[in-house]
């Protein structure tokens, strides 16, 4: 019943949302792709049950997540075609190691989940490992950095401000593995 939770979270956000008064407005979805394209424009891979159950609710959601617009898989590649939004990816990719897209080989493994407009805000699907059922999610906001297990965490995050640790152990692997920011 997954499907359930996730119309509860996409819910208490958007009363969050209108609470707060953030002009935001959300499309019901239509069609729902099979797949998604990765950053590095040529890598598909299919879409996870729990992106599947949010892109069954959502299509495109502006300003809906933290000031950041989601978008469906269906209009990644004109996305990734615009200058500014490679420019943004560049620019995390140099300047924000160890986290995904920081590494080369994370480029395959990323897709754009949402995007602040006309701003550094990103949120990316990132599986660690090609054969992860789930992406975590990097959030990168300003120069906080937030990594969630799932997409699950990621809106709990967003509907109560509950941050489960398992994002920081993914963080403590990444800076482990690849060095910390400062190196």
């Amino acid at each position: 019943m997954l499907e359930g939770k996730m119309e509860k979270l996409i819910n208490e956000i958007r009363k969050k949302n209108d609470e707060w008064g953030d002009s935001h407005r959300m499309e019901a979805t239509g069609d729902i792709s099979e797949q998604i394209l990765m950053i590095d424009e040529k890598t598909y891979r299919p879409l996870s049950q729990q992106m599947r159950d949010y892109y069954t609710i959502v299509s495109t959601w502006e300003n809906g997540l933290l000031g950041k617009t989601s978008y469906p898989p269906s209009q990644l590649k004109e996305l990734y075609e615009q200058d500014d939004v490679r420019e943004v990816i560049n620019l995390i990719a140099e300047n924000y190691r160890p986290v995904p897209p920081s590494d080369n080989s994370d480029w395959n493994r990323t897709a754009i989940f949402a995007k602040e407009q006309g701003g550094l805000g990103v949120t990316f699907y990132w599986w660690k490992n090609t054969n992860d059922d789930e992406p975590a999610i990097i959030s990168i906001s300003g120069g906080d950095v937030k990594i969630f297990a799932d997409l699950l965490e990621y809106l709990k995050y967003l509907a109560y401000n509950e941050f489960s640790e398992a994002g920081d152990a993914i963080y403590s692997d990444l800076e482990r593995e690849r060095g910390t920011l400062s190196d």
